[in-house]
């Protein structure tokens, strides 16, 4: 475990005044400032409004200080259309080469997949497997499916259907999540699917719920596109599902998705969802004022949701976030003075309660809060007295810290945070918004991207094994510098070898223990999803492994 301890108040701690903070979450003055008690009259950092503070930051708060309270509450459209937004277009409707987040809410409304995790639990449920059973050896998974399921287009959903589905997803170049160590699936009946594994998986049934796991695809839909590279093509913007909605229409920008009427479970409550892609909060926040908008997801800071006007509800979401830190191993914190410092302005009691309030908490593990728990919580260090005489000590620290353009929503507050904090300390520190298409080359460049990235990372599967091989391992593609540690790669290994769950979990601890020991990644927060909805609306619920913001459209309603 890393030493430091975490103390109580007093005056060599870094000071974030609650006036400060506010004036960076609120929009109420030129400049947010922090100050480090002892050190030059309480002001030894200050960011000037071109680094700390945006226009949208404004309009948001200002929207909540004001504008908001002139708006009543608005009856829903009489066609029942709910209208959203998302920070981005959705990449495709083909779930076996999507790895957006912007669009799983979208993709797991149009598609079955054999299971899911139930709304808000780890809990496995039936999706269109009405039943399954397990061999005694756990090599054989032998799935009943529904009965009378058709696919959008008609056709049925059979035991046929769902074979070639998962052959599909296996023969995918870059699939959002790999099937491995399946040897055979068989199809003996129309209602039967029998998959037979190489060794046991004690996390299959999981890879099968998650937000990224494989759906159940109509093979004529596709078969209809003339090849399988037609098909692809056809997927970015139609869909070949069975599940409650289907899509209406895609484009740059948006969506819009309609009930469908042969569905084989409870029918949606709206006929129809529009989903808006705006990049920027102060257009979402600016289209619910107007009445264009009936939800948004993580646009309000969270210490302004007090504000809000009556005609508006807050509903948070508990999925498996966390926001780590990932360091880069070739920049600037190869010096074991200058981690520590950093470490020390990066420990979330700096921060987390100002930013994210009760909507946030101290991560523990590299691991999601409700995915493993640990009697020995990773502590980063928190004596600012020595971080601060560790700066020049290393010769001075110079460090970008970034966050992706999708995640700005979540993240920017965070960051810019971080960084003031980092200034009180001594550190020469600017914060850097990174293109996800930037993003996606630092595997191979590593020195192309900042010293630390910091991510919201979303395992799409309620399982440290999700976890660990999307962000941690020399393979994951969350991995975004390419991190490899040969240690807890081989006790990723021995714990995907493990055949009781729990002794399985237990083995990812010491994985995870031995990723943040090497330096690479820093657990810092999980939270929670936030939405301000209109205050009619009910059914707001997420799924495990889902990303932040995201929800089930399906359970959407209107309270009575």
């Amino acid at each position: 475990m890393s030493g430091g301890s975490v103390k109580g108040g007093g005056a060599d701690e870094l000071m974030i005044s609650a006036g400060s903070v506010s004036t960076y979450l609120h929009g109420g003055g030129p400049r947010a400032s922090v100050s480090l008690p002892g050190y030059g009259g309480g002001a030894a950092a200050k960011l000037g409004s071109d680094a700390s503070m945006r226009v949208q930051d404004c309009l948001v708060a200002a929207l909540l200080a004001g504008a908001m309270l002139l708006v009543p509450g608005m009856a829903a459209a009489a066609d029942s259309e709910l209208r959203l937004a998302s920070y981005g277009a959705i990449e495709s409707f083909d779930p076996d080469a999507a790895a957006d987040e912007a669009g799983v809410a979208a993709r797991d409304a149009v598609y079955d997949g054999l299971v899911a995790y139930e709304p808000g639990k780890t809990r496995i449920t039936g999706r269109v497997a009405q039943s399954w059973t397990v061999s005694p050896d756990g090599l054989t998974y032998t799935f009943k499916l529904r009965s009378g399921v058709t696919f959008h287009d008609g056709t049925p959903l059979d035991s046929d259907a769902v074979k070639a589905s998962l052959a599909r997803r296996m023969a995918a170049a870059h699939p959002p999540r790999r099937l491995d160590g399946i040897a055979e699936v068989a199809a003996p009946d129309a209602l039967t699917v029998v998959v037979r594994l190489n060794q046991r998986q004690p996390w299959l049934l999981d890879t099968l719920a998650g937000a990224w796991g494989p759906k159940i695809l109509s093979p004529a839909a596709l078969a209809a596109q003339g090849s399988p590279e037609a098909a692809a093509a056809w997927l970015r913007t139609h869909d070949a599902g069975s599940g409650p909605f289907q899509v209406a229409q895609v484009t740059q920008g948006g969506l819009r998705l309609e009930r469908f009427g042969g569905y084989w479970g409870t029918a949606p409550w709206f006929a129809a969802i529009s989903v808006a892609a705006l990049p920027d909060a102060a257009a979402q926040a600016l289209r619910l004022q107007a009445g264009m908008l009936d939800a948004v997801a993580n646009v309000y800071p969270p210490a302004s949701l007090d504000r809000l006007p009556a005609a508006f509800r807050v509903t948070a979401l508990s999925g498996l976030n966390m926001i780590v830190g990932v360091v880069n191993p070739l920049l600037a914190l190869t010096n074991d003075d200058a981690r520590r410092a950093v470490l020390t302005a990066m420990h979330p009691k700096w921060w987390l309660p100002e930013i994210f309030g009760a909507y946030g908490s101290p991560a523990t593990t590299l691991f999601p809060a409700g995915m493993i728990e640990t009697l020995e919580p990773l502590e980063l260090p928190s004596d600012l007295v020595v971080a601060r005489r560790l700066v020049p000590r290393a010769g001075g620290v110079s460090l970008t810290v970034g966050y992706r353009t999708s995640q700005a929503d979540v993240l920017r507050g965070p960051v810019e945070v971080l960084v003031s904090n980092l200034r009180a300390l001594g550190v020469v520190a600017d914060a850097v918004l990174v293109p996800d298409a930037a993003v996606a080359r630092y595997a191979r460049q590593p020195t192309a991207g900042p010293d630390i990235l910091v991510v919201c990372t979303a395992p799409g599967e309620a399982t440290p094994r999700a976890q660990a091989q999307t962000y941690y391992l020399g393979s994951g593609p969350g991995n975004v510098f390419g991190l490899i540690d040969p240690n807890a790669s081989r006790l990723a290994r021995e714990a995907d070898a493990i055949t009781d769950r729990n002794d399985a979990l237990k083995q990812y601890l010491l994985a995870g223990d031995q990723l943040f020991a090497s330096g690479g990644f820093v657990p810092l927060a999980n939270i929670k999803g936030i939405v301000v909805h209109r205050d009619y609306l009910t059914g707001f619920a997420t799924r495990p492994g889902f990303p932040v913001g995201n929800f089930d459209y399906a359970l959407l309603a209107e309270s009575e």
